[in-house]
C-alpha cells in the first residue's frame, strides 16, 4: 500500500516532467553524471548543450561506477560516524546489537536499517560540486534525515547501559544523564563562545557589493555572474552562471558554451560581475589550462593591462573592484549623467 501511494504521488510528476523536457526529473536526471571524471566540478552545470561522451575504449558506466564507489568510500569512512550530528553515533551503532522486546520499537529499528543503504547509495550517486563547497551541512546530505532516530536510539542505548551500573544514591543517576546530555548539546554551547564567526562569508560573497551592483541593472535586464544565486538573493535581479568559456576556440565558430551562445541567442547581457570563487582559482589548472580565450584570460587582461580586450562586448568598468573582483556593463551605469531614460527596453549597444 505504501508503494501504491507513492507511485500515484509521484508518476504524475514524472510524466509532466518527460512531456516538457524529455527527462523523468528534469535536469536532476544528469546528478548521476555531474562529478564524474568525464564532467569534474561544476563543469556540467555550466553547460548549454552538453554532449555525454566518454573517452574511446570505456564502458559508459564506468564514469558513473567510479563515482559511485569513490563517494562510498568517503560515506563510509567519514559521514557514517557523523551523521547523527554528534558522536552519538556511536551509541547508535553500538546499540544495534542490543535486543528490543518491543514489536513496534524493533520495527522501527528495522525501517532505519533498511533506510540506511538506500540514503547511502542516493547520496553517493548524486554527490555534486555542492558538496565540496559546503561538506558539513548541504542539500545533498541524505543522512543526517535520519539523525532525529539516530539521537533517540544513542539515548535508549545509553540508558540501557546506565540502567545495568549499581549507583550509591538516585541523584548521582541525574547528574550523569545531565553530563550526557550536555556533552550531546556541546556543539551547540561552542557555537556563542568567541572567535564569533564574520556576518558575512567572503569570499566570494560581499552583500552590499552585490546589491550596489545590481542595482545598476534594471529588472529586465541580465547579468552574468559566477555567483547568480547571490545576486537573485540580494540583487533581485535576472543573474546566469558564467558558461564554461568565454570565446569559443579558433576550430569551433559555433561553440555553444559561450558567453556569446546566450547574449546573441537568447538574451542580451547587460554586465558580468566575478568574484573572487573565478580570480582566485588555481594557477594551473583555473587559469593556465583553462586555454586564451576562457574567463581566466579576460581577468588577466583586465588586470594587466587595465583595459578590456577588444572582443568583449562589455567595455565599461567601474573603479575599486580590482583585483579581487571584476565588474564590466555594457555602458557607465554608475554615472547618472550618463544613464538614458527606461524606456523599459536595453539600450543599444
Amino acid at each position: 500500500m505504501a508503494l501504491t501511494v507513492f507511485a500515484l504521488t509521484i508518476t504524475p510528476w514524472i510524466v509532466r516532467n518527460w512531456y516538457w523536457s524529455g527527462l523523468p526529473f528534469g535536469v536532476a536526471t544528469y546528478t548521476v553524471l555531474d562529478g564524474t571524471y568525464v564532467w569534474p566540478a561544476d563543469r556540467l552545470a555550466r553547460s548549454l548543450q552538453p554532449q555525454f561522451e566518454v573517452p574511446v575504449g570505456i564502458s559508459p558506466l564506468s564514469p558513473i561506477w567510479n563515482k559511485f564507489f569513490a563517494n562510498l568510500k568517503v560515506i563510509l569512512t567519514q559521514d557514517l560516524l557523523r551523521f547523527g550530528g554528534s558522536w552519538i553515533t556511536a551509541f547508535f551503532l553500538a546499540g544495534l546489537m542490543v535486543r528490543l522486546l518491543h514489536p513496534a520499537r524493533q520495527r522501527l529499528r528495522w525501517f532505519l536499517l533498511l533506510c540506511l543503504p538506500v540514503l547511502i547509495t542516493v547520496q553517493a550517486l548524486g554527490r555534486t560540486y555542492l558538496s565540496d563547497e559546503t561538506p558539513e551541512i548541504n542539500t545533498e546530505n541524505l543522512l543526517i534525515l535520519l539523525a532525529p532516530l539516530i539521537a533517540i536510539y544513542g539515548s535508549a542505548f545509553f540508558l540501557t547501559l546506565l540502567d545495568q551500573i549499581e549507583l550509591p544514591f538516585v541523584s548521582l543517576r541525574y547528574g550523569i544523564t545531565a553530563l550526557f546530555v550536555g556533552f550531546v548539546a556541546l556543539p551547540l554551547w561552542l557555537v556563542f563562545l568567541p572567535p564569533r564567526p564574520l556576518r558575512t562569508a567572503y569570499p566570494p560573497y560581499n552583500p552590499l557589493i552585490i546589491q550596489q551592483s545590481a542595482a545598476w541593472l534594471r529588472p529586465h535586464e541580465l547579468m552574468m555572474t559566477d555567483i547568480p544565486w547571490a545576486v537573485a538573493w540580494y540583487g533581485q535581479r535576472q543573474a546566469v552562471w558564467i558558461t564554461r568559456h568565454f570565446l569559443p576556440p579558433p576550430d569551433e565558430a559555433n561553440a555553444p558554451d559561450t558567453f556569446f551562445a546566450i547574449n546573441d541567442y537568447l538574451k542580451p547581457i547587460n554586465a558580468l560581475y566575478l568574484t573572487p570563487r573565478t580570480t582566485d582559482a588555481r594557477f594551473l589548472t583555473g587559469w593556465v589550462m583553462a586555454g586564451e580565450r576562457s574567463w581566466a584570460n579576460l581577468v588577466i587582461d583586465a588586470l594587466v593591462t587595465r583595459s578590456v580586450p577588444p572582443w568583449c562586448p562589455l567595455r565599461a568598468a567601474p573603479s575599486g573592484f580590482l583585483p579581487e573582483q571584476l565588474f564590466l556593463a555594457d555602458w557607465a551605469r554608475w554615472r547618472r549623467e550618463a544613464r538614458p531614460p527606461d524606456t523599459g527596453a536595453s539600450p543599444s549597444p
